[in-house]
């Protein structure tokens, strides 16, 4: 990973489309964060 990009994961969800699908993901791309409601 290249210091300009983050690995995501949903730890509660093990077959989430998170980075272990996608791989690592440009800071460029996070728009926010996401909470739950």
């Amino acid at each position: 990973m290249r210091s300009d990009e983050v690995f995501l994961l949903n730890t509660a969800a093990p077959d989430s489309f998170d980075s272990r699908y996608f791989g690592p993901v440009s800071l460029d791309h996070v728009i926010g964060k996401a909470r739950p409601l």
